[in-house]
């Protein structure tokens, strides 16, 4: 999947790449080449769909939500951990793909007033987090990924018995890794959403919560740290 830098953290920029697709990883796993290249990539592909403006705006989002998304979250449980000053960079170019598929007079400021259809980039990387944790937590996923989380022992005087041990790393690096925000969001949906255990009906799901998975936070149960460890596993 990834290659292991467990021992040596790259020195330079490396891209992965699997067919169209590409991540840009450098020895800070900051992600901000690849945030670079994204934003340049995604605002190049929004600006196509000017070409179709006389199409309805149902159409136009169904381009947008599988023709340039899709493109624009690959892997993005990966990077979106990156810094929050990188991502509204994202978060624009969304706002501009939404004035043009809905044919607003200017870029809206906020999602306020869109159609509900319509997601900011932060929500979709917390459902890429949780479809990809509930495929772990239930045997899915291969062994050598399912050992990134870890679940919480089961007592019978709790009420949510599917909780995962959120562990209190002392880095940076560890506080914004997947193994860290995997077991913020899913310790904080409903223990009956967890308890379904087919994947695409836990997913349709989870986008009837969409507001409630939007508004998990990841600031609350951070220890902060600036001694960046290079051999804590990222992923």
């Amino acid at each position: 999947m990834f290659p292991n830098f467990s021992s040596s953290l790259p020195t330079e920029v490396h891209s992965l790449r699997k067919l169209s697709q590409s991540i840009n990883i450098d020895n800070q796993l900051d992600w901000g080449h690849h945030i670079k290249d994204l934003k340049t990539s995604m605002a190049k592909k929004v600006k196509q769909l000017q070409r179709f403006k006389s199409l309805p705006s149902p159409i136009l989002e169904s381009i947008y939500y599988k023709g340039i998304l899709p493109s624009v979250t690959y892997s993005i449980s990966v990077w979106g951990n990156c810094s929050v000053a990188k991502l509204p960079h994202l978060e624009k170019i969304n706002l501009s793909a939404a004035k043009l598929t809905f044919k607003l007079p200017e870029i809206p400021d906020s999602l306020t007033g869109l159609p509900s259809s319509w997601k900011p980039i932060s929500y979709l990387y917390k459902l890429k987090i949780l479809c990809l944790t509930h495929k772990i937590f239930y045997g899915v996923c291969p062994e050598k990924i399912s050992s990134i989380i870890k679940k919480s022992p089961i007592f019978r005087n709790m009420r949510d018995n599917l909780k995962l041990t959120i562990e209190s790393p002392n880095t940076n690096i560890g506080r914004q890794s997947f193994r860290h925000r995997s077991a913020i969001v899913w310790n904080n949906i409903p223990q009956w959403v967890k308890n379904i255990e087919d994947y695409h009906k836990f997913k349709c799901k989870l986008r009837s919560r969409s507001v409630a998975v939007g508004n998990i936070s990841f600031n609350d149960s951070a220890f902060v740290s600036n001694k960046d460890s290079t051999n804590f596993k990222y992923f």
